[in-house]
């Protein structure tokens, strides 16, 4: 007597059809075909050829420079120079408004005005 040896079938189960597939299902496979923001394989923002970061860098640069001469010569920073701009071109404008021309915040503005102030 001989036993017979049976094998697995090398052939794959059968898939379920797109319309069998139940609402997870569906919900995964939606899921698996939205790319992640987050993976590993997606590009990295390259900073030094975006045009705002190096705009926003070169700015940086030309106002410390422009900075350390204002604080030298008249004892004053940059942001006391843009409210002088602005003052200079609108004489008779508020703080508020002085805040929107250079788009700085009120506190920042409240203090330079005060160093302003003082040193008249």
């Amino acid at each position: 007597m001989s036993a017979r040896v049976t094998r697995p079938s090398a052939s794959k189960p059968a898939s379920p059809r797109p319309h069998a597939r139940t609402p997870g299902a569906q919900a995964s496979a939606r899921r698996a075909a939205t790319p992640d923001p987050h993976a590993p394989d997606h590009q990295a923002l390259d900073l030094e050829r975006f045009l705002p970061y190096r705009l926003s860098v070169l700015s940086n640069r030309i106002s410390q420079n422009n900075a350390q001469g204002y604080a030298e010569r008249f004892g004053i920073g940059i942001t006391e120079w843009r409210i002088m701009g602005v003052l200079a071109a609108f004489p008779a404008i508020n703080a508020n408004q002085i805040c929107i021309k250079i788009g700085m915040d009120k506190a920042a503005i409240s203090r330079s005005l005060q160093i302003l102030e003082k040193q008249k």
